[in-house]
């Protein structure tokens, strides 16, 4: 069974924060939680280790 090993909040009041949960999200990260206007998204071990170069992605937008 796989188990989540990261966790991240993911702050979406504005378009960037939703652009950043939508790439994490299409990479494989899951939706754990809502609250309010933050989410909480957790990955398995494989898609945690390709974190680093979504989080480029994120920087260059």
């Amino acid at each position: 069974m796989n188990k989540i090993v990261q966790v991240e909040l993911v702050d979406v009041r504005s378009m960037h924060g939703l652009i950043w949960a939508n790439m994490m999200l299409e990479a494989g990260w899951v939706l754990l939680t809502v609250n309010g206007l933050s989410l909480l998204l957790g990955a398995e071990r494989g898609t945690a280790n390709e974190y680093e170069e979504l989080r480029e992605k994120r920087d260059s937008l």
